[in-house]
């Protein structure tokens, strides 16, 4: 087993993070294209 360490969850959680602000990005690209329609 791999000694888990400040940084492994440092980075975890930035990736989840970044994913999650891309996610909703791009939800509200869509959205403010499908209102424009």
């Amino acid at each position: 087993m791999l000694e888990f360490n400040p940084f492994v969850y440092q980075l975890s959680a930035i990736l989840i993070i970044m994913g999650a602000a891309i996610g909703i990005w791009g939800s509200l690209m869509s959205v403010r294209k499908f209102l424009k329609v």
